[in-house]
């Protein structure tokens, strides 16, 4: 006999299926024959999508973004967003329950390879003649290719691309405060901890230096001591390292013990999180930060009406210590993309759908909308009409570049929306970014030993990074940390990313 919970879970899977695929007002059951090509013209065929809601921009059946899409493709999409607010639970319980639209938003490619390894999502390199724009598309970016191939060799996933360049990690300043009084950008760590002093005496009751979302800046700054805050291939070298533990990272954290001890760093800034991140700036507390470089307008455009002149602008990333470099990590690659349900019965049309949005016209479709009603050509470049005031407004209005609405995007339609200070930003950034790290696929395997092994590695790293931080574990103690750490087993976890990162190798030299 069943237990409750599991006729709960059954239950609730039960009820997503119906809720996502039973209620659609515009729903149409397609056959295969509805996609088949005739001589240049496609007739129409609706594909169901599962999609994720944002907070923001809620999915909007009226959306104009999508209409843009399906009159050039004759292919109608309904969309249907699971509720809740967890969207990776939301696609566990909608591949358990054998329901599965066409295809679906995923929020990472671990979980497409994940799911495509058992039979739920379709190997799409079986159809690559059929997707010519998509496979042109990957072979120009090798390194995106790269973090989407499955350990097996396969492809489960159509990645999203092109918005990972808004999620660049960059130094922050307050522009109009520096102006102010006189103080020059920092090049070196030894000149911000100076520029850090100056801010303190300024202004006492601040804390001029500040993070949240505990370890995740010092991760994204360890880039600056020419070292990482985890694995990472080092590509002069040819080799997996780890940075935690090494003399680099060491330096990483005696500079932020010391900045933390005199007080530049807020005590409980482990706890932060985004509210109270902005909260210092909004008061001016805080004059200098770690973070997403579309920080800029997404923090001066609403706390300059209460603080005149607040200004966010980017500032080139110091060099930490003798060994440092001005540099920043560049990810390189968004997390989500689509996965295709080996259940359907209509590949030819989805295929047909997303080797448009690979090609020019689908990238300039879904990221620009249609000319003359949500953009200009002006001098042989694209202008959104000013009825567009942001990027934000344009999600609002359009769904353009929405959570399912694109799968590869112009990034020059950001930055159209963007203000001067942040397309300024995104001209310097690039020249102060590393290299992006490889995303090798694992196997079963290899996720078992990280799941374990590296879990205590990590755990390990977390807690006593932030007491040396903080203090309460004397700097001193830094070799016996570097035991502690290769007894757990640093060299495991190392072994694991070299030979994923060789296989990988492999499988995309077979592709």
């Amino acid at each position: 006999m069943k237990s409750k919970q599991t006729m709960g879970a059954l239950l609730s899977v039960t009820l997503l299926g119906t809720v996502l695929w039973g209620c659609s007002s515009d729903s149409s059951s397609s056959s295969e024959s509805q996609a088949k090509q005739g001589s240049g013209e496609s007739k129409p065929v609706t594909l169901k999508m599962a999609t994720q809601n944002h907070p923001i921009w809620p999915y909007n059946k009226n959306w104009a973004g999508y209409k843009y899409v399906e009159d050039q493709t004759k292919i109608h999409l309904d969309v249907q967003t699971p509720p809740g607010n967890d969207y990776e639970a939301a696609v566990n319980l909608i591949v358990s329950s054998g329901e599965m639209p066409d295809f679906m938003l995923v929020p990472n490619v671990a979980a497409a390879n994940r799911y495509g390894q058992k039979g739920a999502f379709e190997d799409i390199s079986k159809y690559f003649d059929k997707l010519p724009n998509f496979k042109k598309y990957l072979q120009a970016r090798p390194e995106l290719q790269a973090a989407i191939v499955s350990a097996d060799g396969k492809y489960y996933f159509f990645p999203n691309s092109g918005l990972e360049k808004q999620l660049r990690q960059s130094w922050l300043y307050r522009e109009d405060i520096f102006k102010k009084h006189g103080l020059a950008v920092p090049k070196n760590y030894e000149e911000l901890g100076g520029v850090l002093k100056k801010l303190k005496e300024l202004y006492p009751d601040s804390y001029p230096l500040t993070f949240f979302n505990k370890l995740d800046a010092i991760g994204r700054i360890a880039a600056n001591f020419n070292t990482s805050a985890a694995q990472y291939y080092d590509y002069n070298k040819k080799e997996w390292r780890y940075g935690p533990i090494e003399d680099n990272y060491k330096t990483l954290v005696e500079y932020m013990n010391k900045f933390y001890k005199a007080g530049y760093i807020p005590p409980d800034f482990m706890a932060h999180q985004r509210k109270q991140h902005q909260d210092l700036f909004a008061q001016n507390k805080s004059f200098i930060t770690a973070d997403a470089i579309g920080l800029i307008d997404e923090y001066t455009e609403p706390l300059s009406k209460a603080v005149p002149g607040f200004q966010l602008s980017y500032m080139p990333p110091p060099a930490g210590g003798p060994n440092g470099v001005q540099k920043m990590p560049y990810e390189g690659l968004e997390t989500r993309g689509f996965a295709v349900a080996s259940t359907t019965k209509n590949m030819d049309a989805v295929l047909r759908y997303f080797d448009f949005m690979y090609s020019d016209e689908g990238i300039r479709t879904a990221s620009w909308g249609k000319e003359g009603e949500t953009y200009t050509v002006e001098n042989g470049k694209n202008k959104f009409k000013p009825e567009f005031t942001s990027f934000a407004d344009l999600r609002i209005k359009t769904g353009i570049i929405t959570p399912g609405s694109y799968a590869a995007m112009d990034f020059d339609a950001y930055v159209d929306l963007s203000s001067a200070p942040l397309k300024s930003a995104f001209q310097t950034v690039e020249s102060y970014e590393t290299k992006p790290q490889p995303r090798p696929a694992l196997n079963e395997s290899e996720i078992e030993i990280l799941s374990t092994v590296g879990e205590a590695v990590t755990k390990h790293r977390d807690e006593n990074i932030a007491k040396f931080i903080i203090g309460q574990r004397n700097l001193s103690e830094w070799d016996q940390y570097v035991e502690e750490a290769k007894k757990l087993g640093v060299q495991k976890v190392l072994d694991v990313y070299k030979t994923a990162y060789e296989r990988t190798l492999k499988n995309i030299g077979n592709n």
